[in-house]
């Protein structure tokens, strides 16, 4: 496979479209092809010293708050890969096929824990104990008792939020190709490929933080092109080729199933529940952000062109003047979009609350939540673009 990318075009000639061309195995007269497994257990690696799982090691009393610590813990971590590849011909010298298929699974779980456990799961004093009783509006006559009730009874549901998260991935890719030779001066080219990776619990996408074992995040990406090329020749020294390709690539960041204690929370203004951050410092933080996957960009697409021709100086030098077009219909591809939510307007003095703003986009200079704020603003998606170029070779 012959891969030219950064922003080089295929014609190796700089291209401010930053592409990546491709050019797969072809088939030959002869069957060929190949094949490769690796596969990695964690069972024959080094244990980590210093991964911990905080667990309930003894149950909560009629005075006494459940007792938690930190014990060693080391995920598993598996991967496989494996990869095949076959082509031969249809009829020879006339009509050739190549397929090639690859793919890996990895398996390395995460895990939330709590660096302070002893700070954050220590005994409050019967004081608090009180306190929190009279707040919670438990009548009892051992309010000391039904204060340590009521919190253990928390801290065992935020325990469910410790522990092992699943992280896995899996990704495969398949090509297949079709070339067909008819006369010295015609080709045909036919050729399919599709690109499959799923991501759950965030294992190619990991989060910057961890939010608990049932919100590390998903990812799923689906990509799919067809291209097909026909070239001949209309003079010995002119070259025609006429090349065409559709595809689609769809990428998701759903949300994992939040945990029992996230599900009693309140929904925000886009129907999503705040996630829990495991600090650190501070232990169990409720961070009220948007949620994943609360927008969507719209669909993109861009058409691009290539005209070139050929000289025959001699026997053993050639010349290529070529013109190309990036985005040639200068397609309006939205490449950025507000991402802010809300804003928090701080407290005042007389006990004013501080209060949530959403963007609704109603105020003047204010775009609303998931809206477009800029279009062909990167590398890959650029407002139409012309240049010219020549190769020589001898």
């Amino acid at each position: 496979m012959q891969l030219v990318g950064a922003s080089v075009a295929a014609s190796g000639i700089p291209s401010s479209g930053n592409r990546i061309d491709v050019v797969t195995h072809r088939g030959t007269n002869g069957l060929h092809g190949e094949g490769s497994f690796f596969g990695r257990q964690n069972t024959w690696g080094a244990q980590n010293p210093y991964t911990q799982w905080v667990q309930e090691t003894a149950p909560a009393t009629l005075i006494a708050i459940p007792v938690f610590a930190p014990q060693h813990y080391s995920p598993s971590d598996q991967e496989w890969s494996f990869g095949s590849g076959m082509g031969g011909s249809i009829r020879r010298d006339r009509l050739f096929w190549f397929a090639a298929i690859e793919g890996s699974h990895r398996n390395d779980p995460a895990v939330s824990s709590v660096k302070h456990a002893d700070n954050f799961f220590a005994q409050p004093s019967n004081d608090q104990m009180q306190v929190l009783s009279a707040r919670l509006g438990l009548n009892s006559a051992n309010p000391v008792a039904a204060g340590v009730a009521a919190y253990s009874r928390m801290l065992e549901t935020l325990d469910g939020l410790l522990g092992p998260a699943p992280c896995n991935s899996s990704r495969w890719s398949g090509t297949a190709r079709i070339d067909w030779k008819g006369v010295e001066r015609h080709s045909l080219l036919l050729e399919g490929t599709g690109v499959h990776i799923n991501s759950p619990g965030g294992g190619l996408a990991r989060a910057s933080e961890t939010f608990g074992n049932h919100s590390f995040g998903s990812s799923l990406t689906n990509e799919a092109w067809i291209l097909g090329r026909w070239q001949t020749f209309v003079t010995p020294n002119l070259m025609a080729v006429t090349q065409g390709s559709v595809g689609r690539h769809i990428q998701s960041a759903p949300n994992e199933t939040p945990s029992p204690y996230e599900q009693s929370l309140n929904v925000n203004a886009w129907d999503q529940l705040p996630q829990i951050t495991i600090d650190s410092r501070y232990g169990f933080i409720i961070v009220y952000g948007v949620g994943r996957n609360t927008y969507r960009y719209p669909a993109v697409w861009k058409a691009d062109m290539r005209i070139g021709k050929r000289f025959n100086l001699g026997e053993k030098l050639h010349l290529d003047l070529l013109a190309e077009s990036f985005n040639l219909l200068n397609h309006q591809n939205v490449t950025e979009l507000e991402t802010i939510g809300y804003s928090i307007e701080s407290g005042g003095v007389n006990g004013r609350l501080p209060t949530l703003n959403f963007l609704t986009g109603l105020k003047t200079g204010q775009t609303e939540f998931g809206q477009p704020l800029n279009i062909n603003a990167m590398d890959s998606f650029r407002e139409r673009q012309i240049q010219f170029g020549a190769r020589s070779s001898f």
